[in-house]
């Protein structure tokens, strides 16, 4: 199953990503719908996150995490280019 769901009840979507953090050019797979996701990294860390619109613009605002190899990661901006 591909769906989180929080305990307010509202559904969240699933995305992952090949590496264990984003960067320009990265590519996110999402399944489901929704504007807030739990992001999946190739190694197994989560962070939740949410598409927001960023002055007309769509972009995923990704929560502080921490790696599996226990990296801190801050919370980030990233500019989304296209949905595919």
């Amino acid at each position: 199953m591909y769906l989180y769901y929080k305990s307010s009840g509202l559904v969240v979507a699933a995305a992952e990503t090949s590496h264990s953090h984003l960067f320009p050019g990265a590519v996110v797979k999402v399944r489901g719908s929704g504007m807030e996701l739990v992001v999946t990294f190739s190694d197994g860390a989560t962070a939740a996150a949410e598409i927001v619109d960023d002055g007309g613009k769509p972009a995923l605002v990704v929560e502080a995490y921490t790696t599996g190899a226990g990296k801190e990661i801050t919370r980030n901006v990233v500019c989304v280019c296209c949905f595919c």
